[in-house]
């Protein structure tokens, strides 16, 4: 006759950028998670909610708990990281939008004021301003994805260390 053993499980909810969906539903599995389901975030449709469930009877379990700190840790800096190739070429682009428009506004008030050629001048550099930011944005950001693409890896390579351990201590008992 056909018995089944009782099994405890604990549960985990995890909302993760969909961008990282794959490093995610590589990774979990190797620390001994089970993902009964993934599904978009109903708060944010950029975002996916994992649900995955664990024995709670696993050998290693605290061991595994740590290497699964350090990976979301990991995971944590690279965001960062990722997010800083982002944030920094935006601010600089704004800043020079912001002074091509300064430059519109002084060469209204100019032309109000005195000279054509002057309000001209100050016209023509603040439209430049304006077109500007665009491939400021898109030089600088290329520049640091290149710059920190070695940092990235180095960490996806920790990652990769993390999960190959956690996946012997779950399976190879």
């Amino acid at each position: 006759m056909y018995e089944k053993q009782f099994i405890g499980y604990e549960y985990q909810e995890r909302v993760v950028e969909k961008k990282y969906e794959p490093v995610y539903l590589d990774a979990y599995p190797n620390f001994g998670w089970v993902i009964d389901q993934h599904h978009k975030s109903t708060q944010n449709p950029n975002n996916i909610m994992l649900h995955m469930k664990r024995n709670r009877d696993l050998v290693n379990r605290i061991e595994i708990k740590r290497l699964e700190n350090k990976f979301q840790a990991t995971m944590n800096e690279i965001i960062k990281i990722e997010k800083r190739n982002q944030l920094i070429p935006t601010i600089q682009a704004c800043l020079v939008g912001l002074f091509g428009t300064a430059l519109i506004v002084g060469a209204f008030f100019i032309h109000n004021v005195s000279s054509l050629y002057l309000s001209l001048l100050f016209g023509l550099v603040g439209f430049i301003g304006w077109v500007l930011p665009y491939f400021i944005y898109k030089t600088q950001f290329e520049k640091r994805t290149h710059h920190n693409q070695d940092s990235v890896e180095s960490k996806y390579d920790a990652i990769y260390d993390l999960t190959k351990r956690a996946h012997q201590l779950c399976y190879m008992d």
